[in-house]
């Protein structure tokens, strides 16, 4: 049975770990405590706060099927969320997520998704690839963590990580390497406040047109969530770009006051306030998925940016990309 290597525990490289461990081998590394990649949620007792993607959608026959063992299961739902556009503090149309275009999460959290996911799977947790050799006289791979502990005798290795961290791992001379290190990611804070008393705000989730702020949602208005008031705010991409190097409490009061002027209301009483920055949270839409396999090296990558910024397009590259490894193994 040939092995195969699969680096980043996010649905990417979840999915194709699972497709791929029936006929082989497979071990999972993620430099991370846990699994699911950007389906991730943080823990502040009493609050609990999805500060990775909000929700998905399912478009496709083949994410919808992907996904009915695990809403039969109850591991995700519909979030039945009332939903506003705002602009200048304004809002400009509103309407009810309901069945017939359903907006999905993870339940209870959305990191629930991951560890279902990753149940059947042998991971490695916490251990950050810094390397991939050749074995001396062999085309077997080895990889090398930022503890200089090796990991030996793969035939295949899967690069399922942000596209510019996978052109830092992989070798320059794989055939689709230029496809790989062309691919522009842009980055995003995420703010969550939580709160003893509830702000007087009349949605579940906004789509914001401003500079600076772009979505907010009230996390405790997902389903099975606790019932802890707590908004979770996403900054614009552009403007995470611009300011990724900023002070940790310039980008906070930033991010509160510029929160404050649109919705007329005041955060001074938050008994939680953090932020997390995610360097690579999105990407441009490309006309057509990419698919990145080098079968002569047996190399390959995917994620989300191999089409578009989205947990659907996660699993579908993942797909596709393990169907076309499947007869090389």
């Amino acid at each position: 049975m040939k092995k195969v290597a699969v680096i980043g525990a996010g649905i990417s490289g979840l999915t194709i770990a699972n497709h791929l461990n029936k006929i082989a081998k497979v071990t999972v590394f993620e430099k991370s405590a846990g699994y699911g990649g950007r389906l991730a949620t943080r823990y502040a007792s009493p609050f609990t706060f999805d500060h990775g993607a909000q929700y998905f959608k399912a478009t496709t026959s083949e994410f919808k099927s992907f996904l009915k063992p695990l809403i039969a299961k109850g591991i995700v739902k519909v979030w039945k969320a009332c939903f506003h556009e705002i602009k200048e503090s304004k809002v400009y149309k509103k309407y009810q997520w309901n069945n017939e275009n359903p907006h999905y999460v993870g339940v209870p959290n959305m990191n629930s998704v991951g560890s279902y996911l990753a149940k059947n799977l042998d991971i490695h947790l916490n251990t950050t690839i810094k390397a991939i050799d050749r074995m001396t006289d062999s085309k077997i791979w080895q990889l090398t963590d930022n503890k200089g502990k090796n990991f030996q005798n793969f035939d295949w290795v899967i690069v399922a990580i942000p596209a510019n961290q996978a052109s830092q791992l992989l070798p320059s001379n794989i055939v689709f390497y230029q496809s790989l290190a062309s691919c522009r990611m842009q980055s995003c804070f995420s703010l969550m406040l939580g709160f003893d008393n509830p702000l007087l705000l009349n949605f579940d989730a906004a789509y914001v047109d401003d500079p600076i702020i772009s979505w907010v949602s009230l996390n405790h208005t997902k389903p099975n969530r606790s019932t802890a008031y707590s908004i979770l705010i996403n900054s614009t991409n552009n403007w995470a770009d611009s300011h990724s190097g900023y002070d940790k409490n310039y980008l906070l009061t930033t991010l509160c006051k510029r929160f404050e002027i649109i919705f007329n209301c005041n955060t001074d009483h938050a008994i939680h306030r953090d932020i997390h920055f995610w360097r690579y949270a999105n990407t441009s839409r490309k006309n057509s998925p990419l698919l990145l396999v080098d079968y002569d090296f047996q190399l390959a990558s995917c994620g989300d940016w191999c089409f578009h910024g989205r947990v659907e397009s996660a699993f579908l590259v993942a797909k596709n990309l393990a169907a076309n490894i499947h007869s090389h193994l």
